[in-house]
């Protein structure tokens, strides 16, 4: 997660420098793919993980989303 985010908007994947300064954005943060045309004071760069992207930890989530479940409500329980 990233800390101090005070709000995410949807966007198209194409970024100027015109939206974020219409949305008052102070940083577009991107991974090393970026191919958006913004000032590079503008720009938090993330290295890329090989193999890996947001479909294939979504779809493994999803593939052991009870065991997710399970896991943190027996950590909340373990709580009370």
């Amino acid at each position: 997660s990233i800390k101090n985010v005070k709000e995410v908007i949807p966007v198209d994947y194409y970024v100027t420098d015109n939206f974020l300064r219409k949305n008052k954005i102070d940083f577009l943060v991107h991974g090393n793919d970026n191919l958006n045309d913004i000032n590079k004071k503008k720009l938090i760069i993330f290295k890329r993980t090989k193999n890996i992207s947001s479909n294939l930890i979504r779809k493994r989530a999803f593939k052991n989303i009870d065991k997710i479940y399970k896991k943190i409500n027996k950590k909340w329980a373990l709580k009370k």
